[in-house]
């Protein structure tokens, strides 16, 4: 896979240069534009593009942080694609990429495709301020393990295990602190996650229906939060499938 190359402070891009359709990624909290640039490969034909998004510190003293980033982002996002979109973010990712969805609906820039990974509509959080606020170090360290961000050896290194879990804490932080949009999308949306995820289970992806005003999807595959690491090119063939008609042969090429 290529390396890519920073694109502003809250980019990163990969794919080409004049892109017919650009895949925006939004990364789960914790997570970095490198490490969820795994979906890029099975996802990315040739002469389309991806923008990985950068999460920031969260702003002191403000509730909407996440929606205030997402509405930079978005911003960006218009300003780096003249072509058409598909927004597609997991977990806390998700919340972003629907707040980038209905800001950029707002400049006529409406993607072709929301997709929703393994997170809960907007409006019913996890996890509450005060929950993230008080976690331990220890409970930290096991959240970094349980989501796989970095190898366990690593964490062995207390510059590496407080960096890590201080973005990680950040992020959810933006997510706890999160004040919901009240408008709808004016794209398809397509809702998917794991059948045993406790975080955001199957009832619950169905709630997302609820925020858009176009045709809305929905599809479990077996696993928990994280169910895409095991079966990447199926989702993406789904994501593809909803994108577009036959954009779907794109994912069997090589990474």
């Amino acid at each position: 896979m290529e390396t890519g190359e920073p694109f502003g402070p809250l980019l990163w891009r990969y794919g080409s240069g004049n892109p017919e359709r650009t895949f925006v990624l939004a990364p789960y909290a914790g997570g970095s534009s490198f490490g969820f640039a795994e979906w890029v490969p099975p996802l990315v034909g040739p002469d389309e593009a991806a923008l990985v998004l950068r999460y920031p510190e969260p702003r002191s003293g403000e509730d909407s942080a996440l929606a205030a980033f997402a509405a930079e982002a978005a911003e960006a996002v218009a300003e780096a694609a003249t072509g058409p979109l598909v927004l597609l973010g997991h977990s806390m990712g998700a919340l972003v990429a629907y707040e980038m969805a209905v800001r950029l609906g707002r400049r006529s820039r409406s993607p072709l495709l929301l997709v929703v990974s393994a997170s809960r509509p907007p409006g019913q959080p996890a996890i509450t301020e005060a929950e993230v606020l008080g976690r331990t170090g220890e409970q930290w360290r096991a959240e970094v393990l349980a989501q796989g961000i970095v190898d366990e050896e690593m964490l062995d290194s207390p510059r590496v295990l407080d960096f890590v879990v201080s973005r990680l804490r950040a992020n959810c932080l933006l997510a706890a602190r999160y004040r919901p949009s009240a408008e709808r999308v004016s794209c398809p949306l397509l809702a998917i996650g794991g059948d045993a995820d406790a975080l955001a289970p199957p009832e619950l992806l169905a709630r997302w229906a609820a925020h858009t005003s176009r045709d809305f999807l929905s599809k479990t595959y077996s696993g928990g939060h994280f169910y895409y690491r095991d079966q990447l090119p199926s989702v993406c063939r789904e994501v593809l499938a909803a994108a577009g008609s036959g954009a779907a042969r794109r994912t069997e090429r090589p990474s």
